[in-house]
């Protein structure tokens, strides 16, 4: 099923390319608490519409009273797409972001995002805020989920192959083409271009002037994920806390990549109340 008809089915509507956004709902007798005023969930690479659904309509249905965004992206955003074309994609969400903040005297914004392809996505939306307004991404909350990593070929493969075909040829075909482009990325990223995507992708999500120190933060990850090695989050989240940065990590046990929330529920969405609350 298309995105926009999965999305649209939980009361979503499509704002851009692949980004969708539910208004928030008027509850009669829900007792508002630690819910956000604004929830932007930052999909992995390719991930499937229906996967995707399991953590917007949870999210739905946590915080009703709550505005959401869902930012998916593909293959092609992740190895092609300029920064410019990213930053035009994203406007519409910087404009709810600014509604936000306009009708919200203290705002409570929480950033969710998933992987590699995610962290990029939410490093354009924040260096495309900041270009706008020279601040910051207004957030009060994050979550890291499965992420960020470094480079490794065979986890890159892994990750980007989950979504080919079961059939053997189209599959064996979809391997040969992604090889080649793991190939042309790694010698582009290390040979031609000054600064890696994986160096960037770190840095940023460590920038000051992009994510702000006092924001609490949260990396959700296993020791089991194949796609996204379980040290590499670790060292980063080393180096958050080195640079000043509220940091709790939860290492859950037995969850694959992206499928924390699917072994252990109740530990998962503890762990994003907690960092709510702490701002």
């Amino acid at each position: 099923m298309a995105a926009a008809q999965v999305f649209k089915a939980q009361g979503y509507q499509q704002i851009a390319r692949d980004i969708f956004f539910h208004e928030a709902a008027e509850v009669d007798g829900f007792s508002y608490g630690s819910s956000p005023n604004l929830v932007i969930v930052s999909a992995w690479m390719g991930a499937a519409p229906k996967h995707i659904a399991k953590y917007s309509s949870t999210y739905t249905k946590r915080y009703p009273s709550s505005q959401i965004i869902v930012i998916a992206n593909s293959m092609a955003d992740v190895f092609i797409t300029s920064s410019a074309a990213h930053h035009r994609r994203l406007r519409p969400v910087i404009e709810v972001i600014q509604a936000c903040v306009k009708m919200n005297d203290k705002p409570r914004i929480l950033l969710h995002v998933f992987s590699n392809g995610g962290s990029m996505t939410a490093c354009h939306l924040a260096i495309a805020y900041r270009s706008q307004l020279s601040l910051p991404l207004p957030i009060t909350a994050m979550a890291l989920d499965s992420c960020p990593g470094l480079p490794e070929y065979w986890t890159g493969l892994r990750a980007v192959s989950t979504g080919l075909p079961k059939s053997f040829l189209p599959r064996l075909l979809g391997l040969l083409v992604i090889h080649l482009a793991l190939i042309t990325f790694a010698v582009v990223d290390n040979l031609i271009v000054s600064e890696s995507f994986f160096t960037w992708l770190r840095r940023n999500l460590n920038d000051e002037s992009l994510f702000a120190k006092e924001v609490p933060r949260c990396y959700l990850y296993s020791k089991e994920d194949d796609m996204v090695l379980w040290r590499d989050i670790e060292a980063h989240a080393a180096d958050a806390v080195a640079e000043g940065y509220d940091v709790e990590k939860v290492r859950f046990e037995g969850s694959k990549h992206v499928g924390h929330m699917v072994v252990d529920s109740k530990r998962y969405w503890s762990a994003i109340e907690r960092a709510l609350k702490d701002v």
